[in-house]
C-alpha cells in the first residue's frame, strides 16, 4: 500500500513540474516575442508621425524638419533594433537547449541591456531635436507626450494605439477641439 501512495505522489509531482516548466517556457517566449513587437514599433512610422505633428499643431516648415529628424532616427535605430532581435533569438536558442549555458545567457542579457541603453540614448537625442523645432506650447505638449510614454514603458505597445477602433480617448494629452 505504501508503495502505491509513493508512486502516485511521484506521478503528481512529475506532472506538476512538467506543467510548471511548460508555463515557464511559454512565459519566456511570450515576453521575448512581445518585446520584439514593442521594439519594432519604436521607430516612428508615417501614421505615428502624422499623429504627433497633428497633436502638436506643427506648421509646414516644422513638419518638414520633423520628418527629417524622424527619418534620421529611424535610420539610426534600425540597426540597433535588428541587433536586439538577433540577441533575443540567441537567448531563446540558448534557453531552448537541454543544458543552457548561464555564462552565455548572462553575456547575451548584458548585450541586450547595452543595446537598450543605446536605443534609449538615441530616443533622448531624438526628443531633444524635436524639442528644438517646437515653440514653447508645443515643447510643453511634447514633454507631456514623452512623459506619458515613458511612465507606461513596458506596457506601452506603440505610439498611437489609442486611435485604434476609431477612439481618440486613450491619452490625456490630445487637443480638445
Amino acid at each position: 500500500m505504501d508503495y502505491f501512495i509513493k508512486k502516485r505522489f511521484s506521478f503528481w509531482l512529475v506532472f506538476f513540474l512538467l506543467v510548471l516548466n511548460i508555463a515557464t517556457i511559454t512565459t519566456i517566449l511570450y515576453h521575448i516575442y512581445s518585446d520584439n513587437a514593442a521594439t519594432s514599433t519604436v521607430t516612428v512610422n508615417n501614421a505615428a508621425g502624422k499623429i504627433i505633428s497633428t497633436e502638436l499643431g506643427l506648421s509646414e516648415h516644422q513638419k518638414d524638419m520633423f520628418s527629417n529628424i524622424n527619418n534620421s532616427y529611424s535610420e539610426k535605430s534600425k540597426p540597433i533594433l535588428d541587433q536586439l532581435a538577433d540577441k533575443r533569438s540567441e537567448m531563446l536558442a540558448e534557453l531552448s537547449k537541454t543544458n543552457p549555458d548561464t555564462a552565455i545567457l548572462n553575456t547575451t542579457a548584458k548585450e541586450i541591456g547595452e543595446l537598450h541603453t543605446a536605443l534609449k540614448l538615441l530616443t533622448i537625442e531624438n526628443f531633444l531635436e524635436l524639442k528644438k523645432i517646437c515653440n514653447a506650447d508645443q515643447q510643453q505638449q511634447l514633454s507631456e507626450m514623452y512623459n506619458d510614454m515613458l511612465q507606461s514603458e513596458g506596457h506601452f505597445k506603440g505610439y498611437g494605439k489609442q486611435y485604434r477602433h476609431g477612439r481618440r480617448d486613450g491619452r490625456n494629452w490630445q487637443k480638445n477641439n
